[in-house]
């Protein structure tokens, strides 16, 4: 099934997915996990490819476990799982397996324990947790000061907004403000900021 969607008007997909560029055509299984995509204008040789790929990948679930049977202590597995259930919107079933990526004792794939905790807190974030999320946040920007501060202060002041506390989330968002240099974010950062007033 073939569904087109503005990226500019749908934010959350966009970051969902991660499309960076115009046109980006997504390839989901039947989950609506990503399996596979496109930036750009491809020829059609290029998108039978990845179709047929997509198809045979068409229930990635069963993949992953399998990968997961085989190392089921391993960092990298485990947060690939993680990034699968919270594609499909399992999200407790992402926050068990990000949290298991990051209590590995796992000696390699260890860059991979620092994607996990953005996820697990977003994870949180979702299901409505916003105490464990913020902790999750408070954590990241502990452990990863040099890390994605603009997405991990945006989504904490998400979670501020949720849990009442006004003023920390506007100085978040205030600080998201001031390492963006995208107009567009700027703007609908000062539309945030205000409608905490």
């Amino acid at each position: 099934r073939q569904i087109c969607v503005d990226g500019d008007k749908v934010q959350k997909l966009k970051r969902k997915y991660g499309s960076k560029g115009y046109q980006s055509i997504l390839f989901l299984d039947q989950n609506g996990s990503l399996s596979d995509k496109i930036t750009g204008m491809p020829d059609a040789k290029m998108i039978l490819k990845l179709l047929r790929n997509a198809y045979a990948r068409r229930n990635l679930e069963k993949e992953y476990l399998d990968q997961l049977a085989k190392d089921p202590n391993g960092i990298k597995t485990n947060f690939q799982v993680g990034v699968y259930y919270f594609e499909a919107r399992e999200y407790t079933k992402a926050i068990q397996f990000f949290q298991k990526s990051l209590d590995s004792n796992e000696t390699k794939n260890v860059d991979k324990k620092h994607d996990a905790l953005f996820n697990l807190g977003i994870s949180y974030l979702e299901t409505g947790n916003f105490k464990s999320a913020l902790a999750t946040f408070n954590s990241y920007v502990a452990k990863y000061p040099s890390g994605d501060l603009s997405s991990i202060l945006f989504f904490r002041a998400n979670t501020y907004e949720e849990l009442g506390r006004k003023e920390e989330a506007k100085a978040d968002y205030k600080k998201v403000m001031d390492l963006t240099t995208d107009l567009e974010e700027k703007k609908d950062l000062q539309i945030r900021i205000d409608a905490l007033n």
